[in-house]
């Protein structure tokens, strides 16, 4: 069934091999958490920092709106995924874990700072952050009820 509509998918036209920044996105933040661990990796999920799980959701969210745009086809994706990433900081207020935004981006984005800010600019015009985080607070509301074992069917 799968192959199927790959197949399909393909004979409208579609790329099905571009690469996504949700992978590199999840490099990053588990890179800066373990740096702001002091070199030790979380063993698990529930370890790493709830700021930066709130940081990459918000991440998350803009990536899902550069893939809709059609970025992915035309930016480098380490660039969008480290905009992503430094998008999501910024909306939330938490402070490059670097001296600058070049320190940042030479240590974590894997692509140049030129890139990053050329991608940035991109992104902003297209995507609508104070809605991407409109929609990660909600959904982080909803996972909080959800994780205190309160019925679905009450939100």
């Amino acid at each position: 069934m799968i192959q199927g509509e790959l197949t399909l998918v393909r004979i409208l036209g579609f790329n099905v091999d571009v690469e996504l920044p949700h992978v590199w996105i999840a490099s990053i933040l588990y890179g800066m958490a373990w740096w702001e661990q002091g070199g030790v990796p979380a063993k698990d999920t529930e370890l790493v920092d709830d700021q930066i799980k709130y940081v990459a959701r918000l991440a998350w969210k803009i990536a899902n709106r550069v893939v809709s745009a059609g970025l992915v086809d035309r930016e480098p994706v380490q660039a969008l995924a480290a905009t992503c990433v430094l998008l999501s900081l910024e909306a939330d207020g938490v402070p490059l874990p670097a001296k600058n935004l070049s320190e940042w981006t030479s240590a974590w984005a894997r692509s140049p700072l030129s890139q990053v800010e050329r991608t940035r600019r991109l992104v902003e015009e297209r995507v609508d952050i104070a809605l991407c985080r409109q929609e990660r607070d909600a959904d982080n509301s909803h996972h909080h009820l959800n994780k205190h074992g309160w019925s679905s069917d009450l939100q």
